[in-house]
């Protein structure tokens, strides 16, 4: 064979070699989704779980594949939060987020080494909330029971460390009052607990008390906000009832995470998908109605809003102390 021919041969396929080696790996890009995508849900019966919900139903309207809801609670959303970070980093299982940087920053869970954020969507105050017949009717109420009977006045959080356990810590330092916290699964069985008297009190988020509030099943006495909510008006606010130290904890936020490393078009596409689920309507909807704040679409401000509660976290726990 001429030496120059061979030569040339060689070349070509090298050439082809190096062509077909920057191509995207199938099921990596050009094809994904090619199967059913999983979103685990940390919490259950909250808003964590309606709107993990709502997110899969739109998210398979986009993707055109099935969206299957994995419901994993415990331990103050670790349990879900550490099962989804173990997955395959493929775009294949996602996570719908809540109170990850509270764990973080208590270093029973890290937030960025162990997933990448797709997307926020929206934040949430909370209220507290007693059973309609309850003799307590204000926060000033709540506050002279719990002196009269220390130990004795009951409240429930979806799980130790979260939101609702930390707003109920920050209120017995700041009242000087002795409460009781009781954790449970979701806010369901929480808000169950409160109506059958077995619960004094809870705090549950604007969009979950929402229809126990309409069907007058639960009474909210106060905000844990500075701001009053259009959907409760006539419900005061934290701030208003003496304790502005509650303020800043009242609130959480919500997004979809994935396991840590996702291949760049994996990621372009769930990012996109979150943009246009976020301009549908269905769930800025659904914000809008429970009365929380939608948040900026993308993976960017996600980001960035995880490392501000992560730092927002470690600062408040060094101040106050938490467990």
């Amino acid at each position: 064979m001429n030496t120059n021919i061979a030569r040339r041969r060689l070349l070509a396929a090298a050439t082809a070699g190096v062509a077909a080696g920057a191509l995207p790996l199938p099921g990596l890009a050009q094809d994904y989704p090619s199967k059913p995508v999983t979103l685990v849900i940390p919490y259950q019966g909250g808003i964590t779980e309606q709107l993990g919900r709502l997110y899969a139903t739109e998210l398979e309207k986009v993707l055109g594949k099935s969206v299957i809801v994995e419901v994993k609670p415990g331990a103050g959303g670790v349990i879900g939060g550490k099962y989804a970070a173990r997955a395959p980093a493929d775009g294949y299982t996602l996570v719908v987020t809540s109170g990850l940087t509270q764990e973080t920053a208590q270093g029973r869970f890290d937030t960025f080494a162990e997933l990448e954020a797709i997307t926020a969507i929206t934040s949430q105050a909370f209220l507290l909330y007693v059973k309609p017949d309850s003799p307590i009717t204000t926060i000033k109420d709540y506050v002279e029971y719990a002196k009269r009977h220390p130990g004795k006045l009951t409240y429930g959080s979806v799980g130790p460390n979260t939101s609702a356990h930390i707003i109920g810590q920050t209120l017995e330092k700041s009242a000087g009052i002795k409460l009781v916290h009781v954790p449970y699964k979701g806010g369901g069985a929480q808000a169950l607990a409160v109506m059958s008297g077995e619960l004094a009190s809870g705090y549950l988020t604007s969009a979950f008390i929402k229809p126990y509030v309409e069907g007058k099943t639960l009474r909210p006495i106060a905000i844990v906000s500075d701001q009053r909510s259009e959907i409760y008006p006539d419900v005061p606010t934290i701030v208003e009832a003496g304790y502005p130290d509650l303020a800043p904890v009242g609130s959480s936020w919500f997004g979809i995470f994935a396991p840590k490393g996702l291949p760049a078009p994996v990621k372009d596409a769930l990012v996109k998908a979150a943009g246009t689920i976020h301009d549908a309507g269905p769930v800025a909807a659904f914000v809008r109605n429970s009365g929380g704040v939608l948040l900026t679409a993308g993976p960017a401000y996600a980001t960035k809003k995880t490392q501000e509660d992560i730092d927002f976290w470690k600062a408040f726990y060094r101040t106050h102390g938490a467990k």
